[in-house]
């Protein structure tokens, strides 16, 4: 949703129609020479009017289905208030078109009534409306702020009313007018500083407007009223009643654009004390030119250090407050920097372009590196070479998902020249203007990825001889389906007496000795293992039984040359089963190259069956 401008608020139809009748009236009134009795009876026909007007968009903004129950209770109050109002006006304007007279300005006994109960209904629904201040502190600033204001408020009221007085009566008039000032800038500056209100901002500056330009019109429309400028008071005397009637429909037009427009954030402070000390201020100057020390300025000088006072007590609260937040905050920063410095996790902040912001004390620890030596450099400027293309793969993806959050492993150089795997968790963090970059919490598994290895190693490699066991020849196997293949499984002849009579140290001896022969007797990429006992088997990728048969007669040679242990001259008997082929997923292949050998076996040939 767009937020309400001016450009949307200039162009709605109602606002247009009702700038539009302002402006026609307030130059008929200027321009036009019309009689008393016209300017009477027009003025006194347009406020009833426009009371219905604000009573009319008063309910529509109520209905809005995004406002809080209390908000839409608040306009439905201010709709009834404009519908009393209109009947007061009213029923002024139906004795003005019978006897229109300059006296007809003036308010008969029953719209005096319906001009106190009609601005009274929103006044008693803003006086209870929640404040929404949590903290007695917060509470407590605000009582500051808003006397503040309404000292202020009463020294402006008391100049403007009292100085336009003419007699008695006149004074307690404008002493009542200031009281009604005072009470409903009151329960404006209540919703506005608290932060918990039912109006949006245009809204609210609306209605403060329509407040003032009422107050002031009240203070000038006595001395002015049976002069020669009567057309100009009527057509101001008006423009309250123009702005009333706007301020439902900008909340309107405010909340279609945005539905979260009262949901605003709350400042820390508000300035309206401030700019009601300026006010009063000015003022106080002000009165000190025209009048002197007269009466009303004294009233006006007593005033100061009362606001003067309240103000001094506020801002001590808020030294105070100060001074208990930065305590916190160096708590808070001690406390951090503390396990930060002691923390075993490595911390990096990385900024858009990929250079390291910020590396924690942990950097020597882990890397055996300063702090200092990594920030300005690109991240993974000491990472392991093929792990570089990966982390610039996730570097990429974290950048382009603002949150997202990515777990990875990596080598990373250490300081003495070795490798160390770091498990790194990094989250891009970068619109968060507090720390504008990826966040990066790496910890060394150095350890624990050895650990792993070794499990593994010993899962898949048999502990004597140090060759790969079952489980990694059917491992391999299972990778080279359809592929062909030659395999040689390989079984010692006359193992067991060498066992039974010289003992398993022996046995053992001349198992591993098989395996370095088998080792050296093959290619790098083949895989030699131990399938039990004294059954070993050679997989030969990409070879066909031709090679396998070379193969086999290398290992056989191998197996010629005695083994000498503890003393003693072994030999190596044993025989071959050569086969080749694709393997498949049944294992025929392997179970071909079993018959194979047996059937050596069984024939007592030294030399190894292609099958």
């Amino acid at each position: 949703m767009r937020p309400l401008t001016r450009r949307t608020s200039a162009g709605d139809p109602i606002l247009v129609g009702l700038a539009a009748l302002a402006a026609v009236v307030t130059l008929w009134y200027l321009l036009v020479p019309a009689g008393v009795a016209a300017q009477v009876i027009t003025y006194r026909t347009l406020q009833p009017l426009l009371n219905i007007g604000l009573t009319v968009m008063s309910v529509r903004a109520a209905r809005m289905p995004m406002l809080p129950r209390a908000a839409r209770r608040f306009w439905y109050a201010l709709g009834l208030g404009g519908a009393v109002l209109a009947l007061g006006n009213a029923s002024q304007a139906a004795l003005t078109w019978w006897h229109p007279t300059v006296a007809a300005v003036g308010m008969n006994p029953f719209q005096s009534v319906c001009q106190v109960v009609g601005t009274t209904i929103p006044l008693i629904v803003m006086l209870s409306y929640p404040l929404g201040l949590e903290t007695a502190r917060k509470r407590v600033s605000f009582w500051f702020d808003t006397i503040t204001v309404l000292i202020a408020t009463a020294m402006v009221a008391w100049y403007l009313s009292a100085g336009a007085a003419l007699d008695g009566r006149q004074i307690v008039d404008s002493l009542l007018n200031c009281g009604i000032s005072v009470v409903t800038v009151f329960a404006v500056v209540k919703l506005m500083i608290s932060g918990s209100r039912p109006f949006t901002r245009a809204a609210a500056i609306c209605g403060v407007a329509t407040v003032g330009t009422a107050g002031l019109l009240e203070a000038v429309s006595q001395p002015l009223l049976h002069g020669a400028h009567l057309g100009a008071l009527l057509a101001a005397n008006l423009l309250p009643a123009y702005l009333s009637t706007a301020i439902p429909r900008l909340q309107q037009l405010r909340l279609r654009a945005d539905p979260k427009a009262l949901a605003v954030r709350q400042r820390p402070y508000s300035r309206l004390p401030y700019l009601a000390v300026a006010v009063t201020d000015a003022v106080l100057a002000v009165a000190l030119l025209h009048h002197g020390l007269d009466a009303q300025t004294w009233i006006l000088l007593g005033g100061v250090p009362l606001i003067t006072a309240v103000v001094v007590m506020r801002q001590l609260m808020a030294f105070a407050d100060n001074d208990r937040l930065l305590r916190q905050v160096s708590r808070q920063e001690e406390r951090f920097r503390a396990l930060v410095r002691h923390a075993s996790e490595i911390t990096y902040i990385v900024d858009g372009s990929g250079t390291v912001s910020y590396a924690s004390p942990a950097t020597v620890r882990v890397l055996g590196i300063e702090p200092d030596e990594a920030v300005g450099r690109t991240w993974g400027w000491n990472a392991h070479p093929e792990d570089l293309d990966a982390l610039r793969a996730t570097v990429a993806e974290l950048l382009a998902n603002p949150g997202m959050s990515v777990t990875f492993e990596m080598r990373v150089r250490h300081a003495d020249g070795g490798w160390r795997w770091l498990e790194t968790v990094s989250t891009n963090l970068i619109d968060d203007p507090s720390v504008a970059g990826l966040v990066c919490n790496a910890r060394d598994v150095s350890a624990a990825r050895q650990l792993q290895e070794e499990l593994r190693r010993q899962a898949s490699h048999d502990p004597l001889t140090g060759l790969g066991n079952r489980a990694l020849f059917t491992e391999r196997l299972a990778a080279l389906s359809r592929q062909q293949t030659a395999v040689i499984l390989i079984d010692l002849d006359d193992f067991k007496p060498v066992n039974d009579t010289l003992g398993h140290h022996v046995g053992d001896a001349l198992l591993i000795a098989a395996g370095q022969r088998l080792r050296s007797a093959v290619r790098p990429g083949d895989t030699v293992v131990r399938l039990g006992g004294d059954e070993f088997a050679v997989l030969l990728p990409g070879a066909d039984g031709e090679f396998g048969t070379a193969v086999a007669a290398r290992i056989g040679q191998a197996f010629a040359e005695p083994v000498l242990f503890d003393g003693l001259r072994l030999s190596i008997k044993a025989s071959f089963g050569v086969v080749d082929g694709e393997l498949d997923p049944g294992g025929e292949l392997l179970r071909r190259a079993d018959e194979a050998m047996y059937a050596v076996k069984r024939a007592g040939k030294p030399a190894a069956a292609n099958r």
